[in-house]
């Protein structure tokens, strides 16, 4: 037997009560759990009420353990905090098992949505949209997210520009008219995405923005908690496929997906640090080594 086979709703019950149990299910629901770890035997996690408390389960030897560092706990009973651990815990085995069973992978996934982006159609009654990519922070986490820009009324000259050319303008074009930031919208899977309606795009292009979709999908469980896939790609896998395409690539400041440009290298480099120390302070600098070329990293300054 293992943590996830013997954690169950019957057993918080019967631990916590009815009365406790109900308090820690809406903990559950309002999404105050965090999931730290989560293996076979043992489980740590996060559970934020009138302060950040640590919740351990454990199962050894046949014995189910549960430790948390509120004071209610503290005294010896069995609290909120782990009942919201444990439903959040019990969600997050069940989509692991169905996970397991499905035999596709992301790279699976990714070949699949090529396969499929081939023979799309024209839709001519569709609003003409240009695609790019922004690198997002999410609390802690980097991602890239897809997002379209309505070209209805944006200008001729950018309509009309070359790829790279409104790639270069782009930031500028929103800090200029910052009523734009309201056509730029993430790309969702309702989305009708074709050749003919986006601009300067292949099919290849409109099937990675696909998959990336898919990739930062988030899946609800049975209690209602939403959290990653979590055999999502690594950020580097997913930069590696985007050097491959034509889509631009932006950092995300604040409500702005396309703040400022940044370049993809697509052949390895060198990366050198040096520190330089004087009396009063210590001095980095980063340099990075491309192709022949070499770029120097400073304080404000994004590739």
């Amino acid at each position: 037997m293992s943590l996830s086979k013997v954690l169950t709703v019957q057993q918080l019950l019967y631990f916590a009560g009815d009365k406790i149990y109900q308090r820690g299910r809406n903990y559950y629901l309002q999404n105050r759990v965090q999931i730290v770890l989560a293996e076979e035997n043992e489980a740590m996690c996060l559970v934020v009420g009138n302060y950040e408390y640590e919740v351990d389960l454990e199962y050894s030897a046949d014995v189910f353990y549960a430790t948390c560092t509120c004071p209610y706990a503290e005294d010896g009973h069995f609290c909120k905090h782990m009942v919201a651990a444990g439903l959040a815990l019990i969600d997050y085995y069940r989509e692991e098992e169905k996970k397991a069973a499905n035999a596709g992978s992301w790279k699976k996934r990714l070949a699949i949505l090529l396969e499929q982006m081939a023979g799309f159609k024209r839709a001519s009654s569709l609003k003409p949209i240009w695609l790019f990519v922004s690198l997002t922070r999410d609390y802690s986490d980097w991602s890239l997210v897809p997002y379209y820009f309505d070209l209805t009324e944006a200008p001729e000259s950018f309509r009309h520009a070359a790829p790279e050319e409104m790639a270069e303008w782009f930031p500028a074009l929103l800090k200029q008219r910052p009523q734009f930031l309201n056509k730029c919208m993430p790309v969702s899977n309702s989305l009708q995405l074709t050749e003919e309606r986006c601009c300067h795009i292949s099919a290849g292009d409109i099937a990675f923005i696909k998959w990336l979709i898919r990739e930062n999908s988030y899946s609800t469980g049975y209690y209602g908690y939403s959290y990653h896939y979590m055999d999502k790609s690594p950020l580097d896998t997913q930069l590696s496929l985007m050097a491959q395409t034509g889509l631009p690539l932006f950092l995300k400041k604040a409500n702005n997906p396309a703040y400022s440009r940044l370049s993809l290298l697509s052949t390895p480099s060198k990366l050198s640090l040096m520190l330089t120390r004087s009396d009063d302070h210590t001095q980095m600098s980063l340099t990075i080594k491309n192709e022949g070329k070499k770029l120097s990293i400073e304080k404000g300054k994004t590739f």
